[in-house]
């Protein structure tokens, strides 16, 4: 679901750094040392800020979500068979809406984190 593409950024731009790890270690032939080192140390400072404002894309993007789900009461969370999501059952003035227990945590962090109760 929503996390899914997150999760793949983060870890597809890790690629880098780890194959010029590897490239400093089985192909010292390619560079100094100096520029190596410079190479390993700049691009894991890059994958950290992409996977760092990756995770706070998805942050910012489940905040309307949030506001949604704190505008309505939580009535029960409920214990799913083996084949189905745990889910939540949420009273929004007297409507009844179910969200995936997931999203529902996620979203609610999210939108109390920027400043929604």
């Amino acid at each position: 679901m929503f996390s899914k593409f997150f999760v793949l950024t983060s870890i597809v731009v890790w690629i880098m750094p780890v194959m010029t790890i590897a490239g400093a270690i089985f192909r010292k032939d390619l560079l100094t040392r100096k520029e190596w080192i410079f190479l390993v140390f700049f691009s894991i400072v890059g994958a950290s800020y992409v996977s760092y404002s990756s995770w706070q894309d998805r942050n910012i993007s489940l905040v309307p979500i949030g506001k949604e789900y704190l505008s309505c009461q939580l009535k029960s969370r409920n214990e799913p068979d083996p084949e189905t999501f745990r889910t939540v059952t949420l009273d929004c003035g007297g409507e009844e809406k179910m969200a995936k227990e997931e999203l529902y945590d996620a979203a609610v962090k999210a939108a109390i984190k920027y400043g929604y109760e």
